[in-house]
């Protein structure tokens, strides 16, 4: 699976789910998660580069948006169109591999992710024209709130199942895919934080998902 290194200056990032608060503005325009439906609220944030004064409520400590199992995020473009939308639909921990030549877990222990996800043709309008959910755009983070400094992208991950149940490296404008993301982690009771190489990102608590294996 290819790797893509850096995303940071495809979108704004966005949390496109009902009923959610309106947006605060971001302090640049990056790939900062915001969150807010696309209202007349988040047109005037986008129309105002002005910095906000105090971080977005919606964020947690590590100006994070946190996430369950089920819940949509998606992505701005700078325009303000909707470029793709994505759902961590299902996780499964412990791991049981099906390759016959799959290599055992570098960190501890392999997770799965089920992304389901969306483009829109807007996407081919950004830089990379492209999204990514490979091991590399994710970190973690123990229970005490420890970053690990180790890839989450061992060969464990690329060796473990069949290539067809794994999600695409590049996505591209105008598909619809679902497949797994592999994750080689030091336990599975931490933080899993989707960076897109930026300070921010949406996080998911592993403590919290179901406990079953595959």
């Amino acid at each position: 699976m290819k790797r893509n290194s850096t995303l940071a200056s495809l979108c704004i990032a966005l949390l496109t789910v009902s009923g959610c608060a309106s947006s605060s503005e971001s302090s640049t325009p990056s790939e900062t998660p915001v969150d807010s439906e696309l209202n007349k609220s988040s047109e005037e944030s986008r129309a105002t580069p002005t910095p906000s004064p105090s971080p977005s409520p919606s964020k947690n400590i590590r100006g994070n948006l946190e996430k369950d199992l089920g819940e949509t995020a998606g992505f701005l473009s700078y325009s303000g169109d909707t470029t793709a939308v994505f759902q961590v639909k299902d996780f499964v921990r412990n791991v049981k591999c099906t390759e016959p030549y799959s290599e055992k877990p570098e960190n501890g222990e392999l997770v799965a992710l089920k992304i389901s996800a969306k483009t829109e043709p807007s996407l081919a309008e950004d830089i990379n024209g492209s999204i990514t959910f490979d091991p590399i755009m994710w970190k973690y983070i123990d229970s005490d709130g420890k970053t690990f400094n180790g890839d989450l992208g061992t060969i464990s991950t690329y060796s473990c199942w069949a290539e067809k149940k794994i999600i695409s490296s590049q996505i591209g404008p105008g598909e619809k895919v679902e497949g797994w993301v592999l994750l080689d982690v030091p336990a599975s009771d931490g933080l899993l934080v989707y960076t897109l190489d930026t300070v921010s990102g949406w996080e998911y608590d592993l403590s919290k998902f179901p406990d079953k294996a595959k």
